[in-house]
């Protein structure tokens, strides 16, 4: 459920006045300029005092000309989130453009994730994003994730590719390769998309190679949950967890769960997606059977 910037601005001030503040949110939407104005908000709430030139107030944000965040800001941050608090009673870091963290090889991503996994005390974590999807699923999970007015996760219109996915004049197991046909297109951009990029790092050609793997898995993932949430969003829209239809969206889930495990244990993101999409055939299959056995029991 997105939230208007003062009822976000509202809800934390409400935590802070019960002792309740999480370690660690992350403020997306569509707007660059809103999320600066609402974490800049937000800090200055949490500090009790404007947080521009706090010294308890640590802004971090993409620098060269690829826009990356790099590991030694991430490490710098921590070493000085590691002190105690010199004003006030808590210390804010705020990350802009946090998916950019994970350009490249995702080193200060990583590093990040260490922090997360042992936060400093009295310290709070602000990030903000228009691509929430680009993020490492761990760093995800380890955050309050706060959707913001003006900004969907997904475009308004969703790309042509996700529209043929929903769309597809197949059923069964056609319907499942045709949807792993889509996939694959899709993939062969990214792979092009990472060469792109990885090209214009200052790196050595000897890593070039490995850069551009890692930044084909990370815009796959990416891809991934993008699909993933408009399936939620759908789900959402048709109210699915009244339907009978629900155990059918569950089971869709699923098979993004396991989707997302196989890629991360290194198999080929074409291969993860079709059995994903087989699994979403048996399981629809299955459940069709089922009502049919239902029904007639009905009579």
């Amino acid at each position: 459920m997105p939230f208007a910037y003062a009822e976000v601005l509202e809800r934390i001030r409400a935590a802070r006045s019960a002792g309740r503040l999480a370690h660690a949110y992350l403020f997306s939407g569509k707007d660059p300029q809103g999320l600066r104005s609402l974490a800049l908000e937000v800090a200055s709430e949490v500090l009790e005092g404007d947080a521009t030139g706090h010294p308890d107030f640590f802004p971090v944000s993409p620098v060269s000309k690829t826009r990356r965040i790099r590991v030694d800001q991430i490490r710098e941050l921590v070493r000085m989130l590691l002190l105690a608090p010199l004003r006030a009673a808590y210390k804010v870091a705020w990350i802009a453009e946090a998916e950019r963290m994970c350009v490249g090889n995702a080193e200060a991503a990583n590093a990040f994730l260490k922090m997360l996994e042992e936060p400093p005390a009295n310290v709070i974590v602000l990030l903000t994003t228009t691509e929430p999807e680009l993020l490492l699923p761990t760093i995800l999970s380890r955050c309050i994730r706060v959707q913001c007015k003006g900004g969907q996760l997904l475009p308004e219109e969703e790309p042509e590719w996700i529209r043929q996915w929903w769309e597809s004049p197949y059923t069964g197991a056609l319907r499942a390769y045709h949807r792993v046909s889509l996939w694959s297109n899709q993939w062969e951009k990214v792979k092009e998309e990472a060469r792109e990029m990885v090209g214009e790092e200052e790196a050595e050609k000897e890593e070039e190679a490995s850069l551009v793997e890692r930044e084909t898995r990370r815009k796959q993932r990416a891809l991934l949950s993008l699909l993933e949430e408009s399936y939620w969003r759908r789900a959402y829209r048709e109210r699915a967890w009244e339907k009978p239809q629900w155990a059918e969206v569950l089971g869709m889930l699923r098979g993004f769960e396991a989707a997302h495990r196989a890629m991360e244990q290194g198999l080929d993101p074409v291969f993860a997606v079709e059995a994903a999409c087989l699994l979403w055939e048996e399981e629809r299959l299955l459940f069709e059977k089922l009502r049919s056995g239902e029904k007639l029991e009905a009579r």
